[in-house]
């Protein structure tokens, strides 16, 4: 599991609510909020999700959270995001 440091920084930076990364992570509210305090770690699953809906890579949410950690059947390498901004619909 994965203590994920940087995740709040990179959701207030893509500037999305705590709730829209929920509903696009297809997480909870309140596994973000326990998240972001540092009370709870993410399992693999939820690390690739919240990269996938934040735009950035999985390394990049925490120390805990090794690029190597890619969901099962993620491609080895992503192809390179032509836009720097939040996956998060609407935005």
């Amino acid at each position: 599991m994965a203590r994920l440091t940087h995740l709040q920084a990179l959701r207030e930076a893509a500037g999305v609510s705590r709730a829209e990364l929920a509903a696009a992570s297809h997480t909870s509210e309140a596994l973000l909020a326990r998240l972001e305090a540092g009370t709870a770690r993410a399992h693999r699953p939820t690390v690739f999700r919240l990269a996938e809906a934040l735009g950035v890579p999985m390394s990049a949410l925490g120390d805990s959270a090794p690029e190597s950690a890619r969901a099962p059947d993620a491609p080895a390498e992503a192809p390179a995001r032509e836009s720097s901004g939040a996956a998060i619909p609407g935005r």
